[in-house]
């Protein structure tokens, strides 16, 4: 059966090796899309190795880098993810269900630490993985598709007989494979001792630079004929308008980007590929021209800038990265009001609140876009909130923006047992635990036991999307904490980590400070009890 469709494809590349694309604008335009959620099940669980192996000279053992997010799927200006819980083997994905507000999506799934298969999903598709042989193997279910639609990228690689890996795979991860050489390598980490943090820096960048150069040819062969097998896939009909479409796509900004990562574009020529891009037509992220305007972001300013401490660097500067993306002449409007958004992000996230006011008051004066600076005054709307400075109480807010304290909470619920539980979108643990603790509040739902749902994220949009994700955005106990970092409470009751579990009894009384976690066995049995008393 391979060998027969080898020889297939073979003779449609002698047949069709031109550009077929004159009817696209009226094929794309001709695609129906019906509404609803796209949603994405799960048949078994994975068995993908996204992990990169290699020895460790100073650990003297095999160590590895791996993905953190094994599949993602990319909609509007978000996306939901799944991580890789490669440390739970039996465990099978919970099903994803998604409603963008564009028609399209782009689902990513890692086959390995360098590769992924991609689609294009629209609204109202049902579709199912199942994992065979380390690969996810993905089924439309509410209609019927092209043959190669749901499978071009593995395909491809097959076709063009790849060995492990791709050379389009190892280009983008250079990074990884320098990080792995230069802690593998004896005579690299002889001479770390010798070296400042900036000639160390400089140095990583030229072993990223010398793997890209390496697969540099190959890499732009490959794009070719992976080009190529697109024209002549949709010749025949066993490739969609719509998937075509985002593949030629990600195929021309990967070009771009490959040239641009080694020196092979001038900054004039970077800056009028940026002034020709159109926002794609189906609605869909453009996360591969979004890849080559990051790319050259890190390339031309990040990569200039410091460290936050050169003596123990961990971090870029992103003051000065959001500084100099503002003056710089390589980016028109749109990519430079796209990049200061990026940067108010990060420095939000890693300095401090009067670091972001002072930077978002130059963004707020340099983005006209108002819309963009609305929607991130509404993202970080906790850092303008005046209740932020609160000690003497904990303050909320709900997913309406009503703001109450939680001891208005308890005085709402008094003569039941509060059973709280602290998380975070970025708490994997809190968020592993949530269908236990959903299923436990059913179980007691007929006893005066209530949960309620804390989260200690720094900003609301995140709080928003993991409550959807974990079925609480309909629970009405579901609050963002304010002042996590003046409230007395917390700080006398040390909420330093999560998951964080604690029980108030009937009259709102501190009993447990630090109760047991839901997936335990006996805490069910421990509210069950304290619900029984007077």
């Amino acid at each position: 059966m391979k060998t027969i469709l080898a020889l297939s494809i073979g003779i449609l590349f002698a047949l069709f090796s031109c550009n077929t694309t004159t009817q696209e604008d009226a094929d794309l335009e001709g695609t129906p899309v019906k509404g609803g959620p796209v949603v994405v099940s799960f048949k078994n669980p994975h068995d993908i190795d996204a992990r990169l192996q290699f020895f460790s000279i100073s650990m003297n053992d095999s160590t590895w880098t791996g993905k953190m997010h094994l599949a993602t799927l990319y909609y509007d200006d978000t996306q939901s993810t799944l991580n890789d819980n490669s440390d739970k083997p039996d465990m099978i994905f919970d099903t994803l269900a998604i409603t963008p507000a564009n028609d399209y999506l782009v689902f990513s799934h890692s086959v390995n630490y360098f590769d992924a298969n991609e689609y294009i999903l629209q609204k109202g598709d049902s579709v199912q993985i199942e994992y065979k042989n380390k690969r996810p193997r993905l089924t439309f279910q509410n209609r019927k598709i092209l043959k190669y639609d749901a499978n071009f990228d593995s395909l491809a690689r097959s076709y063009f007989k790849q060995d492990q890996y791709s050379p389009v795979g190892k280009f983008l991860e250079a990074r990884g494979l320098a990080m792995a050489e230069t802690m593998s390598s004896k005579e690299i980490t002889s001479k770390n001792h010798k070296l400042t943090f900036p000639q160390k820096k400089a140095r990583n960048l030229g072993i990223i630079a010398d793997f890209r150069n390496k697969f540099y040819a190959e890499t732009k062969t490959y794009l070719s004929k992976e080009n190529s097998l697109l024209d002549s896939l949709k010749s025949i009909k066993g490739l969609s308008a719509v998937p075509y479409y985002f593949y030629k796509e990600r195929n021309k900004y990967l070009g771009y980007l490959l040239d641009a990562l080694t020196d092979r574009l001038s900054q004039p020529q970077i800056t009028a590929i940026l002034k020709e891009h159109q926002v794609n037509r189906l609605g869909y992220p453009d996360i591969y021209y979004q890849q080559f305007l990051e790319a050259i972001e890190e390339k031309y300013i990040q990569e200039k800038v410091n460290f936050i401490d050169n003596d123990k660097p961990s971090l870029w500067d992103y003051r000065q990265v959001f500084d100099q993306v503002d003056t710089s002449s390589l980016f028109p409007e749109k990519d430079r009001n796209y990049l200061l958004t990026k940067e108010i992000k990060r420095i939000h996230d890693t300095f401090s609140h009067d670091d972001f006011i002072a930077y978002f008051k130059k963004y707020e004066s340099k983005v006209k876009d108002k819309n963009l600076v609305n929607a991130v005054r509404q993202d970080f709307a906790l850092e303008f909130d005046d209740r932020r400075s609160e000690t003497g109480s904990v303050v909320l807010t709900d997913l309406s923006g009503k703001k109450m304290t939680f001891d208005e909470v308890k005085a709402r619920h008094k003569g039941k047992v509060i059973y709280v539980d602290f998380w975070a979108s970025w708490c994997g643990p809190c968020r592993e635990a949530m269908p236990a603790s959903a299923d436990l509040r059913k179980a007691l739902k007929d006893k005066k036991v209530v949960f309620v749902y804390l989260s200690i994220d720094g900003s609301i949009k995140p709080w928003q999307k993991a409550s959807e994700i974990e079925k609480l955005s309909k629970y009405a106990e579901n609050y963002l904490i304010v002042n996590t970092s003046t409230s007395d409470f917390l700080k006398q009751n040390k909420l330093n980590t999560i998951p964080r579990y604690m029980i108030f009894d009937k009259t709102g009384r501190l009993t447990h400070a630090n109760a047991p976690r839901v997936e335990s066995g006996g805490v069910g049995l421990l509210l069950t009890s304290l619900a029984g008393k007077p």
